[in-house]
């Protein structure tokens, strides 16, 4: 899981160019379903906040997760806006 002070050192760390590259190809590591341009996207369109609550999405057994939850929400809205499916993020969620 990702901490809030995680979150927000990824999110500095993606304000320049080398450190997007950096984070993008670890969440490509992480999630062989994204890839770089998907990856930046992402984390472009997410606060340091959201990054916390997709760390506790991606934790979660898609059965349990609650489509109505704002936090889920707000994920969903930035995985739209990047054209990313949901199984890219989560296998299992089909």
């Amino acid at each position: 899981l990702i901490t809030l002070q995680d979150a927000e050192l990824i999110k500095s760390l993606a304000s320049t160019p080398e450190g997007m590259a950096l984070v993008a190809e670890g969440f490509t590591e992480s999630l062989p379903g994204l890839s770089i341009e998907d990856a930046s996207c992402f984390i472009d369109t997410v606060t340091a906040e959201q990054l916390v609550n997709f760390s506790t999405f991606g934790a979660t057994d898609p059965s349990d997760i609650d489509l109505s939850d704002p936090a889920i929400a707000d994920i969903l809205t930035s995985l739209e806006t990047c054209d990313i499916p949901l199984t890219a993020m989560i296998p299992d969620a089909g």
